[in-house]
């Protein structure tokens, strides 16, 4: 079953993780670790630091992957490309980063309703 949202798959990730034990072990995660990932990369475009972007972007990228969550990929990946040009200045990049906001925090209240739905 698709989420509501249409945009996590729990079904592909009660697949990749086999039992319902390890779906909710990685919901716990994801709720415990992305917000500081998320912070590390918001900090890391304001500092302009190009590294710090990279790290946290494939860090968020890794776990959006386990949920197939494309467009949250997709932007992710955007940061990783923007790195790779070196062009984190200006307007786009603070407003893709304000679009993955969005994302970030539907994903994160997507995946505590579907925790204290398995408890």
């Amino acid at each position: 079953m698709i989420s509501s949202s249409k945009e996590i798959d729990f079904d592909r990730l009660r697949t990749l993780l086999s039992s319902d034990t390890l779906v909710k072990k990685y919901i716990e995660k994801f709720i415990d670790h992305t917000p500081i990932h998320f912070m590390q990369l918001c900090n890391a475009i304001k500092e302009y630091n190009l590294e710090g972007i990279k790290v946290a972007a494939h860090s968020l990228r890794t776990q959006f992957e386990y949920l197939n969550h494309i467009r949250a990929i997709e932007m992710l990946r955007y940061f990783e490309d923007v790195v790779d040009k070196e062009s984190i200045k200006g307007d786009r990049v603070e407003l893709r980063l304000s679009e993955f906001e969005h994302i970030f925090s539907q994903t994160l209240t997507e995946m505590k309703k579907r925790n204290k739905d398995m408890s």
